[in-house]
């Protein structure tokens, strides 16, 4: 399996989690207050969410890419198991006058 596969394939999978779930939490920790050796955290919790259009997107590009180098590779594939083929030019026969 080549890169561009699986780069498409990974872009398929994110952007239907994407659709399907709109976006991601995590939780950031940062320090509020310092005086002296007593430290004040604080947990934020931050979420980011995923514009539709980009789900969407991330999946046109992964099936795109799927599909064109699918088809590149049947393209440059030789057929047959590695026999040659004779590829016979008809010409027309010269007239003769009679």
């Amino acid at each position: 399996m080549n890169p561009t596969k699986i780069i498409g394939i990974i872009l398929i999978v994110a952007g239907g989690l994407g659709l399907a779930y709109g976006g991601f939490s995590y939780t950031k920790q940062t320090t509020g207050v310092k005086l002296g050796p007593i430290e004040l955290k604080v947990q934020e919790r931050e979420t980011i969410s995923v514009p539709l259009i980009i789900s969407a997107g991330a999946i046109a590009l992964g099936v795109f890419l799927l599909v064109a180098v699918g088809r590149k590779l049947r393209a440059t594939t030789p057929r047959g198991s590695g026999a040659r083929s004779i590829r016979v030019i008809a010409s027309p026969l010269p007239r003769t006058h009679n």
